[in-house]
């Protein structure tokens, strides 16, 4: 029962496109790409 539950919101995401996209994990970027949203962040907090 619980891996069901793990993968329906996998499924939504997924449906979702661009919009999953958006919302990887930093662990799955890579550091250049860390940085810059870490950087972008910083400005959006200012």
């Amino acid at each position: 029962m619980e891996e069901s539950q793990i993968q329906i919101p996998r499924v939504k995401l997924g449906s979702q496109g661009l919009e999953a996209a958006e919302w990887r994990p930093l662990r799955d970027l890579n550091d250049e790409e860390r940085f810059d949203r870490w950087v972008g962040n910083r400005r959006e907090i200012r």
